[in-house]
């Protein structure tokens, strides 16, 4: 199955693209986000797809060097509201100005910030959040939501 992506970003240009398999390469085909006008971007992952607990989902994105960004902070949101940090930290810092990129490998199971317990890391309709830590308002939310299945 084929997703389509538009980009307005440059005029009007079409680009083909389609779920990301647990085989496929490590670049994601899907790295082409949808429009946005912000300080932060998430560029992938931006198509959906489906990941295997032990993939490594590889997160990207992009920043306004103008707009006060230092810090990413990286979450990844469940659709019944969990919220779980991808960096054991709760941050990681970026080494150019203008990009972005962490790989977080799936674990058999996260620890939920929201309920404060463990919760399998299944999920049927997960997004990346990427955020400035020390500016909340300076965040974005990858496009389209992906799926985590066992092993």
């Amino acid at each position: 199955m084929k997703k389509w992506i538009l980009s307005l970003l440059a005029g009007l240009t079409l680009m083909a693209c389609s779920d990301t398999p647990s085989t496929a390469p490590v670049k994601n085909a899907c790295e082409t986000p949808v429009s946005k006008s912000a300080d932060v971007t998430v560029t992938a992952p931006n198509c959906g797809g489906t990941y295997k607990v032990g993939d490594t989902i590889h997160v990207k994105w992009t920043i306004n060097p103008t707009g006060g960004f230092s810090t990413a902070k990286l979450q990844m949101i469940y659709p019944n509201g969990a919220n779980v940090y991808l960096y054991p930290s709760g941050s990681i810092g970026t080494t150019d100005p203008r990009f972005g990129n962490f790989g977080f490998t799936v674990p058999d199971s996260v620890f939920d910030q929201t309920s404060l317990k463990k919760i399998p890391s299944l999920c049927s309709a997960c997004r990346v959040v990427v955020t400035d830590y020390q500016n909340d308002r300076l965040t974005d939310t990858s496009d389209v939501a992906f799926a985590i299945i066992g092993r």
